[in-house]
């Protein structure tokens, strides 16, 4: 079985609450909007270039970059990283433990479908734009909690 569809934003937006990057403020900002149940986590952190962590009841969340999770062991990240890539997005990978959940895809919302844009990270954090203008575009399920046929 497949995660719920709201549970992979909620995840990355607990393990991004602690951040001050536009990005994540993003993340949370819209998590909030959707009102979707942000589980509680009093040590959320930043590990600065490679994404975020957290404790919830017991369960390691982290939200970041393939690199980061690979340094913690969870791998098979290219089908997301492949999805997120067709729409010029940036993928914000979220795992459980040692397991990938899915990815938040992120993309400059004034730069959709222009060629040769650049992607939600560069284009908004380097400019030092607005939350307001990157949004999420999508959410991904890993799929790697699916049963096998």
């Amino acid at each position: 079985m497949g995660r719920a569809e709201d549970e992979v934003p909620a995840l990355g937006a607990t393990a991004e609450s602690g951040s001050e990057h536009l990005l994540a403020r993003v993340i949370v900002e819209e998590a909030q909007r959707r009102d979707l149940a942000i589980p509680a986590s009093a040590d959320a952190h930043v590990l600065p270039g490679r994404g975020a962590q957290c404790h919830v009841k017991g369960t390691t969340i982290r939200a970041g970059s393939a690199a980061f999770l690979a340094e913690k062991g969870i791998g098979d990240t290219g089908r997301l990283l492949e999805e997120a890539d067709r729409p010029e997005a940036t993928a914000l990978l979220v795992a459980v433990d040692r397991t990938l959940a899915g990815a938040i895809l992120l993309r400059d919302s004034l730069r959709a479908g222009r060629p040769g844009g650049r992607n939600a990270a560069t284009s908004c954090a380097q400019e030092g734009q607005s939350a307001a203008r990157c949004r999420w575009m999508a959410c991904a399920s890993s799929g790697s909690d699916r049963p096998s046929a």
